[in-house]
This record gives structure tokens, C-alpha cells and sequence, in this order.
């Protein structure tokens, strides 16, 4: 039997509302750090591992702090928020592992 993906239907999001997710985040127990930027209202997410680059991510909106992978459907993003509205980190869940990227930037 056949399980029959669910389809995403992204969200547009204010680019105001975006810039507030972009920076540097990392993942010190792999070494990992991660580039948050937009292009054309979408978020991009660029892993570096050890200085080498991993591939590219394009984050789509669920809402405003959920996203998946335009082209992985086996990684979902959720944005970390305070009480201030200050972004902490970010939540991934890639293959059904979590880890915890922090805003360093």
C-alpha cells in the first residue's frame, strides 16, 4: 500500500515579516552553520559544513513561522520566536530528526 503525499500549498509572507529571519544560524554539535536570505520574497537557506557548502534550501511558507523545502519533503522549519518577537533560532525537522539551529546573526 501506497501512502499518497500530502500536498503543501504555500503562503505568500511580508517581506518585512522575512527579514526578520535572515542572519546566520548554527548547529555547533555538527558543525554546522546555516545563511538565511530572501530572494524574491521566498527564503534561502545555505548550510555550510566545515566551510563546505551543503545543498541549497528553498523555504516555503506554511505561515508565518513554518516552512518547508520547495524540493525535499522530508524537511520542515519552524522559526523559534521569544516573547519580544526576537527570532532565537530555528526548529528542523529533516527525516524525521530534530535538531536546533541558534540565531548567532
Amino acid at each position: 500500500m501506497s501512502i499518497i503525499p500530502k500536498k503543501r500549498i504555500p503562503v505568500t509572507i511580508d517581506e518585512k515579516i522575512l527579514e526578520k529571519y535572515t542572519g546566520t544560524y548554527t548547529i555547533d554539535e555538527i558543525n554546522l552553520t546555516i545563511d538565511v536570505s530572501i530572494n524574491n520574497g521566498t527564503l534561502i537557506a545555505q548550510p555550510l559544513r566545515d566551510g563546505h557548502p551543503g545543498p541549497t534550501s528553498v523555504l516555503l511558507a506554511k505561515d508565518n513561522t513554518h516552512f518547508f523545502d520547495a524540493h525535499d519533503d522530508e524537511l520542515e522549519v519552524t522559526l523559534d520566536i521569544d516573547n519580544n518577537g526576537k527570532i532565537k533560532g530555528m526548529r528542523i525537522l529533516q527525516m524525521g530528526i530534530p535538531k536546533y539551529a541558534k540565531k548567532i546573526k
